[in-house]
């Protein structure tokens, strides 16, 4: 592999625009996750690092998962979509987080691969993986998981259950 690209496999799911941003948000190493309980009940991981004022650190990208997911370490399910409800807050699922994250991360990109339903597998160095898939087959339109840069107006990838002709770099 080359250093400094991420090899992907693309199964008939994503154009040259979305694959060519991908590979830019993953070439930089994972670097935290989290969950937000919301109405959205969402999953938040960090790609890259920047400082803010030469301080604070934070996440160059932002991946936010809407959908089922798990995060596999050597053959074990670590973290998945269901444990944010244990708890009213997430506070259980954070905490599993944080102590993986203290131990694992950061954590290059090996590859990743996204397939035409809008299932993406990022797999990490050291046989870890994460496995985000659609839970969704009904007829209303779900967002599935976005990739954005933190911070920017730019444009950002949006992926939704209704296959992949809707993927799309779409405003905030």
């Amino acid at each position: 592999m080359i250093i400094g690209i991420v090899r992907v496999r693309n199964h008939g799911g994503i154009n040259k625009m979305i694959r060519t941003y991908l590979n830019k948000v993953f070439t930089n190493d994972m670097i935290g996750i989290s969950c937000y309980r919301n109405e959205m009940d969402m999953i938040r991981l960090g790609f890259g690092m920047k400082k803010i004022d030469n301080q604070k650190v934070i996440a160059m990208y932002e991946f936010h998962i809407q959908t089922d997911f798990r995060l596999i370490d050597n053959n074990s399910i670590v973290l998945c979509a269901s444990m944010i409800f244990l708890d009213s807050d997430g506070t259980e699922f954070n905490n599993t987080a944080k102590n993986w994250t203290k131990k694992n991360l950061p954590a290059k990109v090996d590859s990743f691969e996204v397939n035409k339903w809008g299932d993406l597998i990022i797999n990490l160095q050291d046989d870890k993986c994460i496995q985000v898939y659609n839970a969704y087959q009904d007829s209303e339109e779900r967002e599935l998981w976005r990739v954005m840069e933190v911070g920017s107006d730019k444009k950002h990838v949006v992926i939704n259950n209704h296959s992949m002709r809707n993927l799309m770099f779409k405003n905030n």
